[in-house]
Order: C-alpha cells, then sequence, then structure tokens
C-alpha cells in the first residue's frame, strides 16, 4: 500500500510536516505526538472531521464529533449507555444468524465483491439492531446504506463533488426513525432515538436540527468505518493463509487478530484538530488557526510504540493501536465494531477452509479512510473428508 510507504517517510523525515493542500494543513505522524494532541482539548480543537472532503457540518451539523468540552461532554453522556459492551451483547446473537445467512450466500460462488456483498449489509444490520429497528425498519436502512455505497463506489465521494446527495440519504433515514419515535417511543434507557428525544434542557428538548445531526454521526459514521474495517480484516486474512490455519486451530487468538487488523488499517486514518494559539511541534511553528491533521494510521507504524510495525502478528501482546481515536473523542462505537469483526471472522473460519483473493482489489477512494472500495475474495466451503 502507498500510504504506508508514505507514513514511514514523514515519521523518518519530517515527523510535523506541512502541506499546501486543502488551503494548507500540518500533519503529526508520531505516535506519541498524535495522542498528546488528542489528549489537549485546550490547545487542539475538534472542529471540521476531515481536512480531504467538502467539510459535513456545513450541509448537517455532526454533533458531538465537531464539539469540544463541556459540549461535547453533555452529548457523550447521553450517548454512551447506548454503546456499552453489555448493550452490543444483547444484539450479538441475532447479529450473528444474519452473518451466518450472508456467509452462506457467498460460500463457493465466484465473483463475490465484497465489500457491496457482504461487508456493506453486515455493517448495516448491526447498526439497525443497537437502534431497535423493526424487521422492515432494518430492510429499509440496509438498502438506504446500500444505496450510499454505491454513490462512494462510483466516484461521488471527491472534493468535487457536494455531500449533499450522499448526506439526505442518511438524513432521509434518521428523520423516519425520529418520526416512528416520536409516535411510538420506547423505553428511552433502551432505544437511541427515544433517549435523545426524552433529553430536556432547562424544560426543553432538543431541537429536531440537533437529533438529527446525532442520528446522522451514528447512521453514517457508524455504518462506513464498520464496513470499512471488515473490507480490511477480509484482506489480511485472505493474503495470510497461514494466519487463517492459526485461527481456524485456536479461535481464542480471534479478538487479537481483530486488534491486529485494526491497527494495520484503521477505518479513519486521520482526523483533525485546530490549535487554539501558537505552540511548537518539533521545531515547526504551529499558529494559531492551523489545521493540524493527526494520522492514526501513522501513529500505529512507529516503531518507538510497536516492534515490527508492519508485520501482521495475530497474537501481538502489546497493542496499543488508536484506530478508534484517543482522548475525549474516542469513538463511542468501538465495542460495536469489536464485535462485528469478531463475529464475522469467527462466522468466516467456521464456513470455510480457505479465503481468498478473487481479482483485482481497489483502495478506499478517498485518502482519510481506511478499508477497500472493492474486493473480490473467493471463500471455499469446507472441504468433505473421504472414507
Amino acid at each position: 500500500m502507498q500510504r504506508v510507504s508514505e507514513y514511514a517517510r514523514l515519521r523518518s523525515e519530517c515527523p510535523v510536516a506541512w502541506s499546501n493542500d486543502w488551503g494548507g494543513y500540518w500533519t503529526a505522524a508520531l505516535y506519541d505526538d498524535v495522542t498528546s494532541i488528542t489528549l489537549n482539548d485546550e490547545l487542539f480543537r475538534a472542529g471540521r472531521a476531515f481536512i480531504q472532503i467538502a467539510d459535513i457540518s456545513d450541509v448537517m451539523p455532526v454533533i458531538p464529533i465537531t464539539l469540544n468540552p463541556p459540549e461535547h461532554t453533555f452529548y457523550r453522556r447521553i450517548l454512551n449507555k447506548y454503546f456499552t459492551a453489555e448493550r452490543v451483547r444483547t444484539v450479538e446473537p441475532t447479529f450473528r444468524e444474519y452473518v451466518r445467512t450472508c456467509v452462506e450466500a457467498i460460500v463457493d460462488r465466484r465473483g463475490v465483491e465484497a465489500v457491496s456483498e457482504f461487508c456493506g449489509p453486515v455493517s448495516s444490520q448491526a447498526l439497525a439492531l443497537l437502534i431497535n429497528l423493526t424487521e422492515d425498519g432494518r430492510r429499509e436502512l440496509v438498502t438506504a446504506l446500500t444505496e450510499l455505497d454505491n454513490l462512494r463506489r462510483t466516484g461521488n465521494n471527491s472534493i468535487e463533488s457536494s455531500p449533499t446527495e450522499q448526506i439526505e440519504i442518511i438524513a432521509k433515514g434518521v428523520r423516519d426513525v425520529i418520526a416512528e419515535r416520536k409516535a411510538r417511543p420506547l423505553d428511552p434507557d433502551a432505544d437511541l432515538i427515544s433517549g435523545i428525544l426524552a433529553v430536556r434542557v432547562d424544560g426543553k428538548p432538543l431541537s429536531d436540527d440537533v437529533v438529527l445531526s446525532i442520528g446522522g454521526q451514528v447512521f453514517g459514521a457508524g455504518h462506513q468505518t464498520t464496513r470499512d474495517g471488515l473490507s480490511a480484516a477480509l484482506y489480511f486474512l485472505a493474503t495470510n493463509p497461514g494466519d487463517q490455519a492459526r485461527l481456524r486451530a485456536d479461535p481464542s487468538l480471534i479478538p487479537s487478530a481483530v486488534e491486529e487488523y485494526l491497527r494495520l488499517d484503521p477505518p479513519i486514518q486521520e482526523t483533525v484538530r485546530r490549535a487554539s494559539r501558537d505552540t511548537e511541534l518539533h521545531g515547526r511553528t504551529v499558529h494559531s488557526g492551523d489545521y493540524v491533521a493527526v494520522n492514526y494510521a501513522s501513529a500505529n507504524r512507529d516503531s518507538a510504540q510497536f516492534d515490527h510495525p508492519d508485520a501482521c502478528i495475530i497474537d501481538r501482546a502489546r497493542n496499543r493501536h488508536v484506530s478508534f481515536g484517543h482522548g475525549r473523542h474516542i469513538c463511542i462505537g468501538a465495542p460495536l465494531a469489536r464485535m462485528e469483526l469478531r463475529v464475522v471472522i469467527e462466522e468466516l473460519l467456521q464456513s470455510t477452509s480457505a479465503i481468498e483473493l478473487d481479482g483485482v482489489y481497489v483502495a478506499g477512494l478517498a485518502s482519510q479512510f481506511g478499508g477497500f472500495s472493492e474486493l473480490p475474495i473467493h471463500l471455499t466451503g469446507p472441504r468433505s473428508i473421504a472414507g
């Protein structure tokens, strides 16, 4: 992957590098810098989600990811309980059955494009289960997010195109759920949208725009990042048959393998902070108002933090990767993503004797995202033993 060599060059030659692209920004490439920047909310402020794409907040504000304390803290306290490991465990059995059905549909088939036929639908289904959609609602969400994926895969994820069409697909899905919950609310302690609608600030509910924004982040970001993480995990499995054999022989290694796949190709390669005042980083003056891209993908391959950083070591003992971010803005959906990846790998390995690439793959279309936009695979079913 070209990115890997570019990140290595940054770490060795210019760990805080300036680029004139996208109006100008710095990139922090070392692990220690990435973690210290993301912990310093006062100096490095959150705001625009990414430099490289049109700012989604111009179309629909993204709450709470674009906020800073104390506003960010307020919303995270509301949302945290809906993404706990305990909550995720309640959806795992139904999710596993869905994954099993999806795997059965593509085993021994040639010409399977894994991103559109497997990773996207699986990610959508997990999200739909977490937000308590009915079976019809889950089907509608999978259809809407598949449409969104198709837009991205046909090239509409570029800086030159407006994100409006993509965001409207997400917004419509969120509005439909909001309308349903207003008409028939569920337990606000167990249902995310009902819980948001029940919040009162000085006796008043949150505005429709705020509810839409929170739901939009959950729908959009929650789907795309997990889809990309799933495609990366499939790639590493397909290109490491020895690891497949180890994981089949010892499934207890699968959680560790999940962490290693996330480290090697984070679904979000970098996010952006903005300096609130002049400061120094590695002898470079970062001026007040400058954007700083904190590069998680580069930090995850920093040899000062990871032994043999470019190797895929599925039983890596010390894996403090930052693929879910770091600090206050660490990904709220991490427990769900980890469950999805673990269950998918378990079901794939149980249902196959081999997972292989089956054609030319295409990396993600935008540089800030990991994973693949096209990943042709072939799953060979378990071979019967004669005798």
